[in-house]
C-alpha cells in the first residue's frame, strides 16, 4: 500500500510540471529556498459534529502535532533523498533513493523502523526509475504478488506529463489518467479511466491561486454532474512556502494539513511563524471561527480573511482586510492568551452585538440557501441516475438483442458451414471413386498394352530369327557354290599346267 503512496506523491509532483534535464526535486514540490526537509502533519475533521470542528480548528496546533504523516529530506542540491513515513502517529519506515551522477532517482532501497532501529524490509519491493533520450522518467516500475507493476509516462512537445498509463503483470492494462494545461502551464483537468472497459471514470477540474497553488478541486462524473468540489486556503513562510492548508467541503474545514519546513543555514529552533507575531510581540485575542480561520459563513464572501485580528481591529470590531494567501503576509499570529473582557467599551460591544445578528442572519440565509442547493442537487442527482438506468436498461436491451442476433446469425452460419462441410465430403468422396476407377481402368489399358507390347516383340523376334535363318542358309549356299568354283578354278588351272 505504501509503494501505491510514494508513487501518486511522485506522479502528483511530476503533473503540471515542465521538466528540465534533469528536474530539481524542490522544483517538482514546488518548494522555494534551499530546503532541508519537510515534516507534514495532518488532522481529519471530516464526520465530526460543528463543535467538534470548530474545537479542532480553534486547537488544531497542540491537535495536529499528534499526527504526522511523513517527512521528506533533501541534500543541499535539493534533490530528494530520504521520505520517512509514519503509523498511528509513530515511525514505522523510510525510504532511500539511489541517486546517479545527474542526480537522478535510480531505484530505491525500503526499510522498517522497529525498537529504534531501520532494518531493510523483508519484501523490499524497489521502486526502479527509468528515463528516456530526453532525460525524462518515461518509467516506473515495482512487484507486488510476484506481478511487475509498472507507471508510463508520455509528454508533450513542452515536456509535460499528457498521459500516464497503469500496468500490471505483462502488459496487463490497469488504468489510464489524461492531463490538459492552461497557457500558465497549469494542470486544469484530469480525466481518469476505469478497468477493464477503459472508459472515463471520473473528471477533475483545478483552480490556482497567485501562487500558483490548487485552490479548488471539482470532481464530476462522465456526464459532466458535478459530484464535490475542494477548495483550499493556505498560510505561508517569508519563503512563500505554504507551512498550513485547511482543505474546506461545502464551507466546512475536512482537513488541515501543516508542514514543518526547515533550512539549510538557518536555527533549528527558529520559532514556528504559524503562530508568532512577528510585528508585536505582545498577546493578542483569538476570534471566533467564523473569522478565525475562513470566511464560512459568507458565501459571497470568495477572499479568505485573516487568522487574528490585530488589537486595534479588535477594539473597534471591524473585520481584517488581511489575505492569507499571499506571500507578503507569511507570518501567521495565534495569541497565547485572550484579551480581557472588560477592555470593550460599551460601543464595542453594542455593534459586537448588531454584527452577530447580521451573521447569524447571513448565517441562517447560508443555510436556506445550502438546503435549497441540496435539494436541487439531490433532484438533478435523481433524474441523471434514472437517465442513467434508462440508457443502462436500454444498452443492456440492446446487448441482449444484439446476442440473441449474433447468437442466430452463428447459428445460422454453422448450419450452412456444417452443409458445405457435408457437400465437400460427398464430393471428395465421389472424385475418390472417380479417381479410383479411373486408375483401375488405366492400370487395365496399361496392361493390356504391356501385353500387346509384349506379343508384337515376341512376334518380331521370331520373324527376325526366321529371316536371320533363311539368311544363313543363303550364306552357307553361297559359300559352297564359292568353294565349288574355286574348285573347278585350280583344276583347270592344274589341267592347263599340265
Amino acid at each position: 500500500m505504501k509503494h501505491f503512496i510514494i508513487l501518486s506523491l511522485l506522479i502528483v509532483s511530476l503533473c503540471g510540471f515542465t521538466q528540465e534535464n534533469p528536474v530539481i526535486d524542490l522544483n517538482l514540490y514546488h518548494l522555494n529556498g534551499q530546503v532541508k526537509s519537510v515534516e507534514e502533519f495532518n488532522l481529519n475533521t471530516k464526520g465530526n459534529s460543528k463543535s467538534e470542528t470548530n474545537l479542532n480548528v480553534n486547537n488544531y496546533k497542540t491537535n495536529i502535532d499528534k499526527h504526522p504523516v511523513r517527512k521528506i529530506l533533501f541534500n543541499k542540491k535539493g534533490y530528494e533523498t530520504e521520505t520517512h513515513e509514519y503509523t498511528s502517529g509513530k515511525l514505522s519506515s523510510k525510504i532511500e533513493y539511489l541517486l546517479n551522477p545527474e542526480m537522478q532517482k535510480v531505484k530505491s532501497k525500503h526499510y522498517t523502523y522497529a525498537n529504534n532501529t531501520f532494518t531493510v524490509s523483508k519484501n523490499n519491493k524497489s521502486l526502479v526509475f527509468l528515463y528516456d533520450l530526453k532525460q525524462r522518467l518515461s518509467q516506473l516500475s515495482t512487484t507486488e504478488n510476484q506481478l511487475a507493476i509498472n507507471t508510463l509516462f508520455l509528454y508533450d512537445d513542452q515536456n509535460r506529463i499528457v498521459e500516464i498509463t497503469y500496468e500490471k503483470g505483462y502488459g496487463t492494462y490497469n488504468g489510464r489518467d489524461k492531463f490538459f494545461y492552461d497557457k500558465k502551464g497549469h494542470c486544469v483537468k484530469k480525466i481518469t479511466h476505469n478497468v477493464p472497459e477503459k472508459d472515463v471514470k471520473n473528471i477533475y477540474i483545478m483552480r490556482y491561486n497567485e501562487q500558483g497553488h490548487v485552490s479548488d478541486s471539482l470532481k464530476l462524473n462522465p456526464g459532466g454532474l458535478l459530484l464535490n468540489t475542494i477548495s483550499y486556503e493556505y498560510l505561508y513562510d517569508s519563503k512563500n512556502n505554504w507551512i498550513t492548508r485547511f482543505a474546506s467541503t461545502n464551507n466546512a474545514i475536512e482537513n488541515i494539513t501543516k508542514r514543518v519546513i526547515k533550512y539549510y543555514g538557518e536555527d533549528e529552533e527558529k520559532i514556528d511563524t504559524d503562530f508568532y507575531d512577528d510585528t508585536n510581540d505582545k498577546e493578542q485575542d483569538v476570534t471566533s471561527i467564523e473569522n478565525q480561520v475562513l470566511p464560512l459563513n459568507n458565501k459571497e464572501n470568495t477572499t479568505p480573511t485573516t487568522i487574528i485580528k490585530p488589537k486595534k481591529e479588535l477594539i473597534e470590531n471591524k473585520p481584517a482586510k488581511q489575505n492569507i494567501t499571499t506571500a507578503t503576509q507569511a507570518s501567521r499570529h495565534i495569541t497565547k492568551k485572550p484579551l480581557a473582557e472588560n477592555s470593550l467599551d460599551k460601543k464595542s460591544i453594542k455593534e459586537k452585538t448588531k454584527l452577530d445578528k447580521k451573521n447569524k442572519k447571513l448565517e441562517e440565509e447560508r443555510l436556506a440557501k445550502e438546503k435549497e442547493l441540496k435539494i436541487k442537487r439531490f433532484k438533478e442527482k435523481a433524474k441523471q441516475d434514472k437517465i442513467n438506468q434508462k440508457l443502462e436498461a436500454e444498452k443492456l436491451e440492446k446487448e441482449k438483442k444484439l446476442q440473441e442476433k449474433q447468437a442466430k446469425e452463428k447459428a445460422k452460419q454453422d448450419k450452412i458451414d456444417k452443409k458445405n462441410e457435408e457437400e465437400r465430403l460427398a464430393k471428395e468422396k465421389e472424385l475418390k471413386i472417380k479417381q479410383y476407377k479411373l486408375k483401375a481402368k488405366q492400370d487395365k489399358v496399361n496392361q493390356k498394352l504391356q501385353a500387346e507390347r509384349r506379343a508384337a516383340e515376341q512376334a518380331l523376334q521370331e520373324k527376325l530369327d526366321k529371316e536371320k535363318a533363311k539368311l544363313d542358309k543363303i550364306n552357307q549356299k553361297l559359300e559352297k557354290e564359292k568353294l565349288a568354283i574355286e574348285n573347278k578354278t585350280k583344276k583347270k588351272e592344274a589341267k592347263q599346267q599340265s
